[in-house]
């Protein structure tokens, strides 16, 4: 189930970028470093599976997350202050969970299997050719690699709600392990000159850029000097 596509050139290039960053910064490589693109088997029996047991359903050929089907849901949005359904939708529609979808039950429901869009890479499924949906992936690598309860698992603060929230949902459902994860670690968000730091907004700071005008162990030190939960400022003006 091998996709060729031509956007795997960014991919491509942007996985070297990373790579040569870490290198730089003389940080130790993990054993493997796995591509969601690889996961496509395992990921379709995922929501075969979420299926069969009734948290999920089929609509205008995707595959949607049931999350009345789970009075569970939002464990983890809870523990971030989002206390109920009300405050979740809001969050939700914050970062872009697309509320209005027509093709959903409920506007808090995500997609386990996305239908092909012109433009976007798709593989073949029992559904009709598509790809996966933005939390399941991680699920399937984590299961595949590190087996189906893990202890720590770590993300940007942003993260914990929808995409953790998610994810923890759909993987106790498919692999009946309560709890997926003993210990979950949110980094803070990172601000530059007081605004904070994304690629939408284009103040980025690159290692690479960093690297030209600073040492390895300099970043380094500077990356350790706060703690990691609380949000920092970074300002490079002299």
């Amino acid at each position: 189930m091998k996709l060729v596509w031509p956007g795997n050139e960014l991919g491509q290039r942007e996985t070297r970028r990373f790579l040569s960053d870490l290198n730089a910064l003389n940080v130790r490589s993990p054993d493997v470093y796995p591509r969601a693109s690889d996961e496509i088997p395992r990921i379709i029996l995922m929501v075969q599976t979420l299926l069969k047991r009734g948290y999920a359903y089929e609509s205008g050929d995707c595959v949607f997350y049931s999350v009345k089907q789970d009075p569970e849901f939002g464990i983890m949005a809870r523990a971030i202050g989002l206390a109920d359904y009300p405050s979740m939708l809001i969050t939700a529609n914050e970062r872009g969970n697309f509320p209005n979808d027509s093709r959903k039950k409920d506007p808090l429901d995500f997609v386990l299997w996305q239908a092909q869009t012109p433009g976007e890479p798709a593989w073949d499924s029992p559904w009709g050719p598509g790809r996966p949906g933005w939390h399941i992936e991680c699920s399937s690598i984590v299961m595949h690699y590190l087996g189906e309860q893990i202890d720590i698992h770590g993300g940007g603060a942003d993260l914990a709600f929808p995409h953790h929230t998610c994810e923890i949902a759909q993987s106790e459902h498919y692999s009946n392990t309560v709890p997926f994860c003993h210990c979950w670690m949110h980094t803070g968000t990172v601000y530059q000159d007081g605004q904070k730091m994304s690629k939408s907004l284009g103040n980025l700071t690159l290692v690479s850029n960093l690297l030209k005008d600073y040492t390895a162990d300099t970043i380094r030190l500077l990356l350790q000097s706060h703690h990691y939960r609380y949000p920092w400022n970074v300002s490079l003006r002299i």
